[in-house]
């Protein structure tokens, strides 16, 4: 009598590419088994035989892979601030893959691209091209290598040149724009202490202080000094005006 050879099948992945597991959970003779589809041979553990083939593809036993498996690696820049919990990601070098046609990127199997801005700490990437090359990762970017954490604290210009040459031309508070601000009023007098420019939720784009008095007049060269309030808080200081 002909003894039967049982298989228990596992599924997993591996850097993107299915793997599946055979185990036997009860060895009798070697021989073949056929069933349906596939056919089942039972050796005595070759790591290179084919265990079961159909008209679709093999199975092989033992710690045999196949042979080429294209996995993409990738490199990071990674960037944060001490006032969010948020990272802004740029995927610099993408290798491991010949054919590159066809990329696409997912961030939180959302699709994307080579940048990405407003990412959690704890991020999914996954890539794909064409040709087949894959590579998935969760990635813990607080604590990436690459990470450059910048300070969210404020700072404010002291010089001005609104001569349209593209440097200096608006005064520029720097961070004035981080989540944390809420508001934002600033207030330019002049050296005789008559306020000359105010504006509300200052943003360094479009409320930004250009040298022009509140009525849009050009001011004369000169020092003026600010008082800023935000969320708040005061600051004074001094600003040089010269076109």
């Amino acid at each position: 009598m002909k003894k039967v050879l049982f298989f228990a099948f596992g599924i997993s992945t591996m850097n993107g590419v299915a793997q599946l597991t055979l185990e036997r959970q009860a060895i009798a003779c070697f021989g073949l088994n056929y069933s349906s589809d596939y056919v089942i041979s039972s050796t005595a553990g070759q790591v290179s035989y084919t265990t079961a083939a159909s008209n679709n593809g093999f199975l092989t036993q033992g710690f045999h892979q196949p042979d080429e498996v294209n996995t993409i690696q990738l490199a990071l820049e990674v960037f944060g601030t001490d006032c969010s919990d948020l990272f802004d990601v740029q995927i610099t070098s993408v290798s491991g893959c010949e054919d590159l046609d066809g990329l696409t990127v997912l961030w939180n199997n959302t699709e994307g691209s080579m940048t990405q801005s407003g990412l959690p700490a704890h991020t999914m990437i996954t890539l794909n091209t064409a040709s087949g090359c894959s590579y998935t990762t969760w990635i813990n970017l607080s604590t990436h290598p690459s990470i450059v954490v910048a300070s969210c604290e404020l700072e404010f210009y002291n010089y001005l040149s609104p001569n349209n040459d593209g440097d200096n031309d608006a005064w520029f508070i720097n961070n004035i724009d981080n989540e944390e601000v809420k508001t934002a009023n600033v207030q330019i007098f002049n050296r005789w202490g008559v306020l000359v420019w105010e504006g509300n939720q200052y943003d360094n784009t479009q409320v930004v202080w250009k040298g022009k008095s509140s009525n849009g007049l050009d001011l004369p060269d000169g020092t003026y000094y600010y008082l800023a309030t935000i969320n708040d808080k005061k600051y004074n200081g001094y600003v040089e005006l010269l076109r």
